[in-house]
């Protein structure tokens, strides 16, 4: 009867939740296709006016060009021929262009550039191109028609100025080719009438050189304005989706609230069935307060478990194995803590017995103490390192950062581990380009290289090498150390970061080799925010490539808890 019951007031609720979904849809939706079309309506009629503003500016600005090209081009007519006689050269051979007489433009923000180039070389350029000029191809200047206007063009005449030119080509001894129209430029006559055939060119005019002329002004106020005028079109477009936006979320907090009413009307319904859909999970949580440290059992019967509830209970299952495989690794881990120290311990109570038994000289008695100490040394080194591991282990352990050049701490690194190396016969080598500054615990950091170097020297093979690169990349310190040496199974590389872990057990446990110094490396290396991994292949040797963050800032003690 409950079941029923159950499944009548689920019903009723999902029908209407969507029934009042679907009204609200449905309004929303047609709110929003009336804002929209609304809205693109609007965006036209800006951009439309957006468009003619911008050629008014760009027309404005040839219609200056052009101006500047009439006044110039008359000025060079004028200097070029001030009083020629019959039979005088077309050009003066000694023409000097006077540009102070030219007339220029009253707006001040306005800089005109000008130029001319006549065939032979002859090349003038106005004060304000200063050390500059304008293109001038003489192929191209040659294949030019004269007296053909030219479509102003846009370039760059230099890195942060861009100007619109008018060129244009002609016979030097004159520059207008048609009486009475100062740019001679070609099309039909205000009247709409036909132009007169140009005159014949005469054999002394024909014999004068040609000259382009070439005139452009800064776009820099054209571009200005053309800037104001589309911050104001963005600015019209963003109030326009602003209101639209605003008549949605009124239209949503409407919705909402007959939403929120409707709902409030049946939370008591809802109250007593939510309550009742929950009693599987009151029934697991009894389960899981069971669950002890000796018994990591779930007793929980998922028969009657509804279907959204079992994917929790599989990831509670999965979560308690874990922990019972994190207990049995902690009670290894105290049985290789006890074997790792019995041998040194043992080696001392061996030599301190065999130095009891009898009187010895005290050559003899020194010999003996070197040795306790030696197997002290190594039992000391074996305990700071658990010391390191379990403050790892409890976030305690803090990072003294401060500013260390890395590569002067790598080459430290490397001298320390050289004569081992040189021992065995390997070659060590470092490779940096300068110095590179890391914020960071320089103890730490040398602690990872040596263990680092330590491993690539006692796993390598005869006559081997060893490499240690430091590169500064994207912000952070790239550190790879490669040897030769007898390499990693695949199956052992997934395990070399877990202590008392050793990749060759034929090895006996010698304080530097106890399992744990990979283990502290991966250690340091999360402390400092750093990524590390391996590459090997069995035979050839080993990679291991380190990435740490750059950081500055001056020296800091930051505590790192997990």
């Amino acid at each position: 009867m409950k079941s029923i019951r159950l499944s009548l007031v689920l019903y009723f609720l999902v029908l209407l939740a969507l029934a009042l979904g679907a009204v609200s849809v449905l309004a929303y939706s047609y709110t929003e296709r009336v804002l929209k079309s609304k809205e693109e309506s609007r965006r036209d009629l800006l951009d439309d006016r957006y468009k003619r503003a911008c050629d008014s500016e760009r027309k404005n600005l040839e219609r200056k060009v052009f101006s500047l090209f009439q006044r110039f081009a008359g000025q060079v007519q004028w200097q070029l021929h001030p009083s020629r006689k019959p039979g005088q050269p077309a050009v003066p051979m000694d023409f000097q262009f006077n540009e102070d007489k030219l007339s220029h433009d009253q707006s001040p923000s306005l800089v005109e550039y000008m130029q001319i180039n006549m065939e032979g070389g002859y090349e003038w350029r106005s004060r304000s191109l200063g050390d500059h000029s304008f293109p001038f191809d003489p192929a191209e200047f040659a294949k030019m028609e004269l007296y053909k206007q030219q479509k102003p063009d846009e370039i760059a005449l230099w890195q942060d100025t861009a100007v619109l030119r008018v060129t244009w080509k002609a016979n030097s001894s004159r520059i207008f080719r048609f009486p009475g129209r100062g740019l001679g430029m070609s099309g039909p006559s205000r009247e709409g009438s036909r132009r007169p055939p140009p005159p014949a060119e005469s054999p002394e005019h024909s014999s004068a050189p040609a000259i382009l002329i070439q005139c452009a002004v800064e776009t820099t106020q054209r571009d200005a304005e053309l800037a104001k005028l589309q911050a104001g079109l963005e600015k019209d477009l963003g109030d326009l989706k602003a209101e639209s936006r605003k008549t949605l979320a009124s239209l949503r907090n409407m919705l909402l609230l007959i939403n929120l009413a409707t709902f409030a009307a049946i939370v008591g319904g809802g109250f007593w069935l939510v309550r009742h859909s929950l009693s599987p999970l009151r029934r697991l949580s009894d389960a899981v307060s069971l669950v002890s440290a000796k018994d990591f059992r779930l007793p929980f019967d998922d028969r009657h478990l509804p279907r959204e509830l079992r994917p929790i209970v599989e990831r509670l299952t999965g979560t308690l194995e874990l922990l019972k495989r994190t207990f049995a690794r902690e009670k290894q881990a105290a049985a290789d803590i006890s074997h790792e120290l019995r041998t040194p311990l043992a080696a001392l109570l061996t030599t301190i017995e065999v130095g009891l038994r009898k009187p010895r000289p005290p050559e003899e008695y020194r010999e003996i103490l070197a040795e306790c100490h030696a197997a002290g040394q190594q039992m000391s080194q074996l305990v700071e390192r658990l010391l390191a591991l379990a403050r790892l282990d409890a976030g305690v352990d803090t990072m003294r950062s401060r500013s260390v050049d890395v590569a002067n701490l790598a080459d430290q690194c490397a001298s320390m581990v050289r004569p081992l190396a040189e021992a065995r016969g390997l070659t060590l080598q470092v490779h940096r380009n300068g110095p590179i500054q890391l914020s960071t615990d320089p103890d730490k950091l040398r602690e990872v290289l040596t263990n680092l170097l330590h491993n690539a020297i006692e796993y390598n093979q005869p006559h081997g090498s060893v490499d240690l690169t430091l590169e500064q990349q994207d912000g952070h310190l790239h550190v790879e150390v490669r040897d030769t040496g007898i390499g990693i199974d695949p199956e052992a590389r997934e395990h070399i970061f877990e202590r008392f872990y050793r990749a060759d057990p034929s090895r006996h446990a010698d304080g530097l080799h106890a399992g744990l110094g990979l283990a502290i490396v991966k250690g340091y290396v999360d402390l400092m925010g750093g990524t590390i991994m391996v590459e090997s292949t069995k035979g050839k040797g080993s990679t291991f490539r380190l990435e740490l963050p750059i950081q500055s800032g001056s020296t800091s003690i930051v505590e790192h808890r997990r």
